[in-house]
């Protein structure tokens, strides 16, 4: 899994937070499986929608780290999708 794209997000929480770049990124892919893994549910359950503009779209409410989070579960529907 690349994940270049986010070297340079990395690389910035690594400065502010003194956390290494490679636990990062190691915790965003711990992450991404479980985002992976509630897309897949959310598909086999029904619960995702599609907007006008083709685009996913699920009922979520919360505090601003779960919209956070919905929205890559988001990303993910889109990926699982678009591989299908």
């Amino acid at each position: 899994m690349t994940l270049d794209y986010l070297d340079a997000t990395f690389t910035d929480l690594e400065e502010k937070k003194v956390i290494s770049k490679s636990t990062l990124r190691r915790n965003f892919i711990r992450h991404k499986k479980r985002w992976r893994a509630m897309a897949k549910r959310l598909i086999d359950a029904g619960a995702v929608k599609y907007g006008p503009d083709g685009k996913p779209e699920i009922m979520t409410c919360g505090t601003a780290d779960d919209m956070r989070e919905a929205s890559e579960i988001l990303k993910e529907i889109e990926y699982i999708q678009a591989s299908a």
